[in-house]
């Protein structure tokens, strides 16, 4: 038995209940794992890690800034010409770092593709004035990164992240290699995605692939302030500026969505109002379909959550009481 038992044991439950498929969960410290087990999987397989894919682009965006290729305080234009044709305001790169760029969202699997929804996507405010959970921020993100470095975005994330931490079951190429090389996603007739499509565009805000051990090796890292094995991936400064709440006082769209009870750093979500958890100093990320990461700084740990049921609450399940269990054994 360890410490975390009471959140195995919920996990435990759900999946022999039938109310989660599958559920693989692990936790970390600053040397390493000190629990993982799973629950109707293995404690190796993938798993689609949906918008817990944001953070981990975010990353390689901010080690672009480290490196003297890109500044937020540019505009989004100066590195793409073609962006915003129907925008008269100027939207940064913070604007598509913190979801304030107000565009206009599309589906996850767009006809036509991507790139070309946003060349002339709509425009839902002025960049800065309000907040709206963005996934088309994602693939601006990941068009500048590929100007200024002439990498794809699995190329670049391979060399510069999840190599150096040896994250070697992290990809976008995961369903392109090996189509049931993850755990595949349930309760996909109850949301709107055309799952087919939508993995076939390796799309920049939910479209990577993980294993629970590679995210506690990604948290461990991050506990240790960017560094990991002897080397680093990104300066502690750069690491406490993308935690830390940037949207204070910035109003959601949509005045009772779940956007309004938090804040975003630079891509992480920093959960500062959100009235179901109760300890409120950590900053993380969920996934459409269930899975979490989440970094408790304070107390020098980490969790990772995989699971794979689409809108987990739609089904009756609260994937947030898994905070609150973790907490309670801190």
């Amino acid at each position: 038995m360890n410490k975390f038992s009471p959140v195995f044991d919920h996990l435990n439950k759900l999946v022999q209940t039938s109310k989660l498929p599958s559920a693989v969960f692990g936790v970390a410290n600053k040397d390493g794992v000190v629990a993982l087990d799973a629950f109707g999987a293995k404690q190796e397989d993938a798993y689609l890690l949906w918008s817990v894919t944001k953070p981990t682009v975010g990353l390689a965006m901010l080690q672009l800034c480290e490196r003297g290729l890109i500044s937020l305080s540019h505009e989004v234009k100066q590195y793409l010409p073609w962006f915003g044709a129907n925008r008269t305001d100027k939207i940064l790169l913070w604007n598509i770092l913190t979801h304030t760029a107000g565009i206009s969202e599309m589906t996850l699997s767009p006809s036509p593709n991507k790139r070309e929804y946003l060349t002339g996507a709509g425009v839902n405010f002025r960049a800065g004035t309000q907040k709206q959970y963005s996934n088309q921020a994602f693939v601006a993100q990941e068009e500048v990164l590929m100007a200024v470095t002439g990498q794809t975005l699995e190329d670049y994330m391979q060399a510069n992240l999840f190599q150096p931490l040896g994250m070697g079951n992290t990809s976008f190429n995961t369903y392109e290699r090996d189509p049931k090389s993850y755990i595949a996603m349930q309760g996909l007739q109850q949301v709107a995605v055309d799952i087919d499509r939508f993995l076939q565009l390796k799309h920049p805000a939910a479209g990577l692939f993980s294993t629970a051990g590679d995210l506690l090796k990604l948290g461990q890292c991050m506990l240790n302030e960017g560094a990991y094995a002897g080397g680093r991936i990104m300066s502690p400064l750069t690491l406490r500026e993308m935690t830390r709440p940037q949207t204070v006082g910035i109003n959601s769209i949509v005045p009772d969505d779940w956007t309004a009870d938090v804040d975003f750093g630079l891509t992480w979500i920093v959960p500062s109002r959100d009235k179901g958890i109760l300890h409120k100093k950590l900053y993380g990320h969920n996934g459409w379909g269930g899975c979490k990461f989440w970094v408790y700084p304070e107390e020098g740990v980490c969790f990772a959550l995989m699971t794979n049921l689409m809108s987990a609450d739609l089904h009756g399940v609260d994937l947030n009481l898994i905070h609150n269990l973790f907490s309670s054994c801190l």
